[in-house]
């Protein structure tokens, strides 16, 4: 076998990046779901399905309004796994924690006292923001299928979770960020990464910077 040549790695080529005015529809549509939070954490912040499982309630700094990424929750071998690492060290970040954001928190963590003085003796306070209704946190694996089974029932275009990552990439590029801002929000080790994986989602500023290049030598040839 030392000597069989391996194929090459194809990266994925289906991703959807979704537009903000389609992620406002995503979000009235998974209201009351139980993946309600999850999908408003990854709509919002971009972040990857372990980080959102992970994401614990002693991270969520509601005074210096930002949500430290330190967390993650993984399914290994069918085991989930809670852990204290991140993917890469730079993925380790603080977010911001927007009016928006801060509002529905709040209103997420009401929920879970509600719960917990309705279950009583059988809930389980977890410390995890993203959770069922009994306090258990929510398997990852879960958050992909029944994603999924939701869009499918209610006959909105088929995506992976993951696309959401993506989306929140677009949103913010239609927002005016640039790949640099982008890398730092989404955790990347290196900008190189942002743009080998995202680089689709970048053209706008190819464009710009095609423009300018085009001003200042049109500048320099009028002076001339």
């Amino acid at each position: 076998m030392d000597r069989v040549t391996l194929p090459k790695l194809q990266r994925y080529q289906g991703a959807v990046a979704l537009t903000p005015e389609q992620l406002n529809t995503l979000l009235q549509l998974f209201r009351g779901d139980i993946l309600e939070s999850v999908v408003w954490l990854a709509v919002n912040y971009g972040m990857r399905r372990s980080e959102i499982c992970g994401l614990r309630w002693d991270a969520v700094d509601f005074q210096a309004n930002t949500i430290f990424v330190c967390h993650t929750t993984i399914k290994c071998k069918g085991e989930v796994i809670f852990t204290d690492n991140t993917k890469t060290s730079t993925s380790r970040r603080h977010l911001p924690i927007t009016p928006t954001m801060r509002k529905y928190l709040l209103t997420v963590k009401k929920r879970q006292e509600q719960s917990k003085d309705l279950f009583g003796n059988c809930y389980t306070d977890s410390g995890y923001v993203c959770t069922k209704e009994n306090g258990k946190p929510i398997d990852p694996d879960f958050v992909t299928h029944h994603f999924q089974r939701i869009l499918k029932a209610n006959g909105f275009p088929m995506f992976r979770f993951h696309d959401l990552r993506h989306s929140a990439v677009n949103t913010l590029r239609k927002g005016g960020c640039d790949a640099k801002d982008i890398q730092s929000f989404l955790g990347h080790s290196d900008v190189s990464t942002t743009l080998n994986i995202y680089g689709h989602l970048m053209e706008g500023d190819m464009s710009r910077m095609g423009d300018v290049m085009d001003q200042m030598l049109r500048r320099k040839s009028l002076a001339g």
